[in-house]
């Protein structure tokens, strides 16, 4: 009986590595590909990104590939869901991390937060995780809102990743300001 008794007591710290908060359990949510674009040079693709990120990040000025010819780039899509009547506009924040080579590229976005409705310098603990909000529910336990919300997430992360996709694969014409 002693042994027994021992060994549960041996196997007590196991247990507590066993059962980690949940949000320890929970991955980040990374959605990443690598996209092959034949004829089309390093460099332009470089100058692609930059142009796409101009159009996309919350920073002024483009990013500027690194020595390996990776871009991050912070930036923000508005996420638009109705909710008891009334349209509401989330921003969705994101990094994402270009990483550019001949003929190819490869993306990772990462980071995702959703931001409060109309309120751009808002606490930290206003923001949320997309990983909370996206978390799958059972069947007929998740409210209308719920619904509408996640979806207007997902379809903003489609929106960018495929925006992202259209103007890396086609030369987009330069923004040229006029003097």
């Amino acid at each position: 009986m002693r042994a027994v008794g021992l060994l549960l007591l041996l196997l007590l710290p196991w247990c507590g590595f066993a059962q980690q908060p949940a949000a320890v359990r929970s991955p980040r949510l990374v959605y990443s590909e690598t996209q092959a674009l034949g004829g089309v040079t390093q460099a332009e693709l470089v100058t692609r990104v930059q142009e796409w990120a101009r159009r996309h990040s919350r920073d002024t000025q483009a990013p500027v590939a690194s020595a390996n010819q990776t871009l991050v780039v912070q930036g923000s899509e508005d996420v638009v869901y109705p909710q008891q009547g009334v349209v509401l506009s989330r921003p969705l924040h994101y990094a994402l991390t270009l990483t550019v080579q001949e003929s190819s590229y490869s993306y990772r976005l990462t980071d995702l937060t959703l931001g409060p409705s109309g309120q751009p310098q808002a606490p930290a603990a206003a923001y949320q995780p997309v990983e909370l909000l996206l978390a799958p529910v059972a069947s007929g336990q998740e409210s209308a809102q719920a619904y509408l919300l996640r979806t207007a997430i997902e379809e903003a992360i489609g929106q960018l990743l495929g925006g992202l996709q259209y103007d890396l694969a086609h030369a987009v014409p330069l923004a040229h300001e006029d003097n």
